[in-house]
């Protein structure tokens, strides 16, 4: 090793690798200098788009294809958001409508109760006046009434005052009333429906 050393051939080789050495540092150093560059600076990262930093006619149109696409699609989307909204107020104020005609029927179904009631209690009161009625009396009232309100009042009275009724209907002398047999054979008929129906509920 100290013969290498001492060796001229390798004093020279390590004189001229350091002088290469040198020269390259000082010429680095100059060059940087030069380009005013920062030896401790890192470079900026590469940018994945530059490659991609052109134009060209094709890219700008679908560029503007796609812008168009997202307002018409944005478009829409308020579109529908103002139909559900007006479909969820439809169907508010119809629940509210139905809820409202619920309780008209209701009201309804209890006056027409109330005054089916009221109705009843009158005609019991009708029906119990013209049975103690003479049967000639109760016609000539008859004649100026309604069918129809005959025969609900019929239909209160018992069958022992009915029968006397219907005779006089028949009499010949009480037809100038208006109180024939064929009206008689009519309210009959009409009794006869109503008890039925009666019967049924």
């Amino acid at each position: 090793m100290k013969k290498l050393v001492s060796s001229p051939w390798f004093l020279a080789t390590l004189g001229l690798i350091l002088s290469l050495a040198i020269s390259i540092a000082i010429m680095f150093m100059q060059v940087n200098k030069i380009l005013n560059i920062d030896p401790t600076k890192k470079p900026p990262p590469p940018n994945p788009y530059e490659e991609w930093s052109f134009q060209s006619e094709e890219i700008e149109k679908l560029i503007g294809e796609l812008r168009t696409e997202k307002t018409r699609i944005a478009t829409q989307q308020q579109e529908i958001a103002t139909e559900q909204a007006r479909i969820q107020a439809e169907r508010l104020e119809l629940e509210r409508l139905q809820k409202d005609i619920e309780f008209a029927r209701q009201a309804l179904a209890k006056r027409i109760e109330s005054v089916e009631k009221g109705e009843q209690k009158n005609l019991k009161i009708l029906a119990e006046t013209y049975s103690n009625m003479a049967p000639a009396s109760t016609i000539a009232i008859f004649s100026e009434m309604d069918d129809h309100l005959i025969v609900k009042i019929l239909a209160q009275m018992g069958t022992d005052a009915l029968g006397p009724i219907f005779e006089a209907m028949a009499n010949s002398a009480l037809q100038k009333s208006g109180m024939t047999p064929q009206r008689a054979a009519r309210l009959s008929e009409l009794l006869r429906l109503n008890q039925s129906k009666q019967a049924e509920q």
